[in-house]
């Protein structure tokens, strides 16, 4: 079963209406269609401005369950949603650059947490430039010249958003800046897919990134930490003209 926008955007119409309207019975839906014109109109604008706002994370959650129930068709809900995961966001949507990486690295003693605590003066210095806001860290892909035809300015935001921890407290009006440990992640990511020289020309435009962990395979703490160190040594060097 495939899914046609307008099925997209009534499931996501479902998820953003208030719990105690859901719940609403048929009498009190009588009701409310004997409603003047005005609060119905008033109504509509205000639906379509709710639907307008970013998804909270339990709305987001419940779109992508009801998307791979409908997908799934006559399926059990468990192996519809299953499936979904396996085929539609590990096999399409959870690709380079926006790869699955092991957040809890950093807690691991190896190459990895050597590389962020030998690093951590620029680490530092980079987290109070370009952490405080989505607008910041995307200047610091700029910096390091990352944006062309194959990565650009919404991938790094996605990468930002990724590294965010859930705060189910801020779910509602989520916080802007990063923490540092949810920083030094982003960092992370971008040197995963950060390539070292810009694209050839003639080149493929098809993206070509570096290996990226994989689900379910050990993660090679080496490789990663090789990526991060290159990547803040050029950092280090692109904020020497900044600070001057």
């Amino acid at each position: 079963v495939r899914l046609s926008l307008p099925d997209v955007q009534h499931m996501i119409a479902r998820a953003v209406q208030p719990s105690r309207s859901r719940e609403l019975s048929m009498s009190t839906t009588r009701v409310a269609m004997k409603s003047t014109y005005k609060s119905s109109s008033t109504s509509r604008i205000r639906n379509i401005h709710k639907e307008a706002l970013p998804l909270t994370r339990s709305q987001f959650i419940e779109v992508l369950l009801r998307a791979a129930v409908a997908i799934g068709g006559q399926k059990p809900t468990t192996e519809a949603i299953s499936e979904f995961v396996t085929s539609v966001i590990v096999g399409t949507v959870m690709l380079p650059p926006l790869s699955p990486f092991p957040r809890s690295l950093h807690m691991l003693a190896g190459e990895y947490q050597d590389a962020l605590l030998a690093r951590r003066k620029t680490l530092r210095e980079a987290w109070e430039r370009f952490g405080r806001d989505s607008v910041a860290f995307k200047a610091m892909a700029q910096v390091m010249k990352m944006c062309d035809r194959t990565f650009h300015a919404k991938q790094v935001l996605s990468i930002l958003a990724l590294a965010r921890r859930p705060e189910p407290a801020h779910e509602e009006m989520p916080h802007q800046g990063l923490g540092y440990d949810e920083f030094c992640e982003a960092v992370a990511r971008l040197a995963m897919v950060w390539r070292r020289s810009s694209q050839a020309q003639g080149e493929s435009e098809a993206a070509t990134f570096p290996s990226q962990p994989k689900e379910g395979e050990p993660v090679k703490q080496k490789v990663v930490a090789n990526r991060l160190e290159g990547f803040l040594a050029r950092l280090a060097d692109r904020l020497k003209p900044i600070r001057a």
